[in-house]
């Protein structure tokens, strides 16, 4: 009769039920975190639909034909400011000048990306508040612009 015993002593033993714990514990983390992930991806797009019924609730009245034109022109504008003051005095203080330019920055790229997310529809009217022009516009009359 063979007799066969298989024999683990406890060192190995421990380090089996260790790896199979932390491998455990590994896949729990991850599938947290992906969780985590989609949950935050679900929440971006809710904000970017909410942020564009502001932009279009702001430009439906008339404060600014267009939003994005609006940041773009305010940051313009603020960099310029900042050009002309170190051109007349090249030791001026202009940080908080440009703080507010990288601010309006950070608020167009999230208001271009919004707009360009939005489908088809949200790149075609996209291109159209780019150009500054209706969505209603004859065709000819945006091959011309």
């Amino acid at each position: 009769q063979a007799y066969t015993e298989t024999i683990v002593d406890a060192a190995t033993k421990a380090k089996y039920y260790s790896a199979k714990n932390v491998r455990a514990k590994k896949e729990k983390l991850v599938q947290s975190i992906a969780a985590l992930i989609r949950e935050c991806e679900q929440k971006q797009e809710e904000l970017q639909k909410r942020l564009l019924v502001n932009i279009r609730e702001f430009e439906k009245h008339g404060l600014s034909r267009n939003y994005a034109m609006l940041l773009q022109n305010q940051r313009d504008l603020l960099l310029q400011h900042v050009e002309a003051t170190l051109d007349g005095e090249p030791d001026a203080d202009v940080s908080a000048l440009r703080n507010a330019a990288a601010e309006l920055d950070k608020q167009l790229r999230v208001v271009v990306t919004s707009l360009r997310g939005n489908g088809s529809r949200g790149r075609l009217e996209w291109a159209f508040a780019m150009l500054g022009v209706g969505m209603t516009i004859p065709l000819g009359e945006a091959e011309s612009v």
